[in-house]
């Protein structure tokens, strides 16, 4: 059985545009993960779990739960706007499954669109796509990216070149202006202690240049649109370590200005979350200082209890921290019905504004992170993503 597992796990990996069956991988028989779906139907949405090597896929409206074995191990997952398909990182392979059929597909390697996570972006209106990739070269080091621009019925048209430097594409704003990381020689070290965040404006004419909105590490579930997708509320700052110098600002990509809003002295700020109806949730814990690392577990045990979940208006007033939440809170996201979807101890919970305390909804994932993740940052999309559609 083994054999002919691996055997079939070749053949995929050959067929860049072939399909993938929910039977087709043999997998190890084990549980699977406990999912309340009352707890979901109350958020709503559509959840994605990875489980001993085996994606699942919660409906909340369907009531069902499918079970789609996985290739190999999944290094980021990332939702369709409107919860249509869900888009799977693992490597260079990009993968995409439709919750309707439950079946896996594999991109060409050239990463066309619509691969939302193969260095690619749509626009808000679907009407526009966005891809970067390196321009050939003979010096590594001076190696250069370029991005293209994609419409729906025209070739891809290369709108800008980074000299020297690796493209991260970070997401688009409504009025088709196009954020990225700029990397400098595609260093992963510079990258690890931040790099300038851009915004280059698609929809003006083509010798627009991009310009900078501020400093951050290039981490998607940092950055969180407003409803109207022209600002952006981020965490700012570095270098490396999540628990010193992190600070929410809200950015204006059409003006391209920032203000810093709900942090507190002696506080970091981070994993913020935008709700359809204007309001933010975040998590705010205790700076420890410039210090790369802990003496003891002891430490980084209470710098986790330290993360509490708070929410606010938009301009930063009315900041309430929500103590029924818990402590050592990570990844929040807006429910459409007003609760609020986190992961505290390795679980993913829902809460309404007001109760006394939360539900569970999923978990304890197994295989859960170390708490120290990258210098305090846990990669949570890598285990679950959810959509609120």
């Amino acid at each position: 059985m083994r054999a002919r597992a691996l055997s079939m796990i070749f053949a995929i990996l050959l067929l860049f545009a072939s399909a993938v069956g929910s039977e087709a991988i043999a997998a190890p028989s084990k549980s699977a993960p406990r999912i309340d779906m009352q707890a979901l139907r109350d958020v709503g949405g559509r959840l994605a779990l990875v489980w001993h090597g085996a994606l699942y896929l919660a409906d909340a409206r369907s009531g069902r739960v499918r079970k789609v074995p996985l290739p190999s191990a999944v290094d980021e997952m990332r939702w369709a706007a409107d919860g249509s398909s869900l888009s799977l990182r693992s490597g260079e392979a990009i993968w995409s499954v439709r919750p309707r059929d439950a079946v896996l597909h594999r991109a060409p390697p050239s990463c066309p669109p619509p691969n939302s996570l193969c260095n690619a972006a749509a626009s808000p209106d679907g009407a526009l796509w966005a891809y970067a990739k390196t321009l050939p070269y003979s010096d590594p080091v001076a190696r250069s990216d370029a991005l293209f621009i994609a419409h729906r019925d025209r070739k891809p048209a290369q709108r800008y070149v980074a000299h020297g430097a690796g493209i991260i594409l970070a997401g688009w704003s409504r009025n088709s202006g196009l954020l990225f990381w700029l990397d400098p020689m595609h260093s992963a070290s510079l990258a690890a202690d931040g790099l300038p965040l851009m915004t280059l404006p698609i929809a003006q004419n083509a010798t627009a240049r991009p310009r900078t909105v501020t400093t951050m590490l290039p981490y998607h579930d940092w950055l969180a649109w407003d409803p109207s997708h022209r600002r952006v509320l981020l965490v700012a700052g570095g270098p490396r370590i999540a628990w010193h110098g992190k600070a929410l600002e809200r950015c204006d990509t059409v003006d391209v200005r920032c203000a810093s809003i709900l942090n507190e002295r002696g506080s970091v700020s981070l994993d913020p979350a935008w709700s359809a109806d204007g309001r933010v949730a975040f998590v705010r814990a205790n700076d420890l200082g410039d210090g790369w690392g802990f003496s003891a577990p002891e430490g980084l045990a209470a710098w986790v209890a330290s993360r509490k979940l708070w929410t606010a208006n938009a301009d930063g007033s009315n900041a309430q921290r929500l103590d029924a939440a818990g402590r050592g809170i990570y990844a929040p996201a807006w429910s459409t019905k007003g609760r609020l979807v986190y992961v505290r101890d390795a679980t993913l919970w829902s809460l309404r504004l007001g109760d006394r305390s939360p539900v569970r909804i999923a978990g304890p994932f197994v295989n859960a992170p170390d708490p120290m993740g990258m210098y305090g940052h846990i990669a949570w999309p890598a285990l679950y993503a959810w959509s609120p559609r």
